[in-house]
């Protein structure tokens, strides 16, 4: 990911439609799983412009980790504690977490299966595992690429690498699912067309912003309590036994 796109990252992450009707299926997914008010040391793995740490405020403690010393300075600016160091290999001691979250990380690194018993190493026995990835290799466009994305996941594909790693597999699905036909089209447009290198997070009319929302949103409650067929998304939560 360059520089100019990693900055616009950073600043969409708190408004974009993507990331904050992600955010609330997330919290939901925790919410349903975790003990209310329960006191967590958490760490967000590959943590971007840090609106999820933000959001888990109300555990004991959240720490985020990010390779990108852009990201690292972006955060600390803003009065959060973030580390430098890669999901690869990450720079805290074994048992350290109660609760890792890699939210679209591990497409990113070619070791995706290093990167998830890295998490299993330095979570304590009982904790728990919420990953996200990008689901499909049928939705590959342009936005894997500017993004440096190695590949996308079918739900089985994820299942399998997680319980690879050692964790129990809790809960498993594809989310982003009523948006799915609008993006699967919106794909093969672009298999279409020249191809180019450009990013899906970009600036939308805020009526769009809200209405786009407002649709990923309602998957809310279904996460976690019924399995979705397919998805633009996929997720897992997971626990170290």
């Amino acid at each position: 990911m360059g520089s100019l796109l990693l900055r616009q990252h950073l600043e969409l992450e708190g408004r974009y439609w993507w990331f904050v009707a992600r955010r609330r299926i997330l919290l939901g997914v925790l919410e349903r799983n975790l003990e209310p008010k329960e006191a967590l040391q958490v760490l967000d793995a590959g943590c971007g412009g840090g609106a999820t740490i933000e959001s888990l405020r109300h555990y004991r403690s959240v720490v985020g980790m990010e390779i990108s010393e852009e990201a690292v300075a972006y955060n600390r600016k803003r009065g959060r504690e973030v580390i430098l160091g890669s999901i690869e290999q990450m720079p805290f001691a074994a048992n350290s977490f109660d609760l890792a979250l890699a939210l679209d990380v591990i497409e990113h690194v070619p070791g995706d299966l290093q990167a998830l018993q890295e998490l299993f190493r330095i979570l304590r026995p009982g904790g728990s595992l919420l990953v996200t990835v990008p689901a499909l290799q049928m939705l590959w466009s342009a936005h894997d690429v500017a993004n440096g994305h190695y590949r996308r996941y079918t739900l089985d594909e994820l299942r399998d690498l997680i319980e690879e790693a050692g964790f129990e597999v809790v809960t498993a699905t594809y989310f982003n699912t009523f948006l799915f036909p609008l993006v699967l089209a919106l794909r093969w447009l672009w298999h279409l067309r020249p191809k180019g290198s450009a990013s899906d997070f970009i600036e939308v009319p805020r009526p769009l912003n809200a209405l786009l929302t407002w649709v990923f949103s309602l998957e809310r409650p279904f996460i976690g309590r019924i399995k979705l067929p397919f998805g633009v998304s996929a997720l897992c939560f997971a626990r170290k036994l």
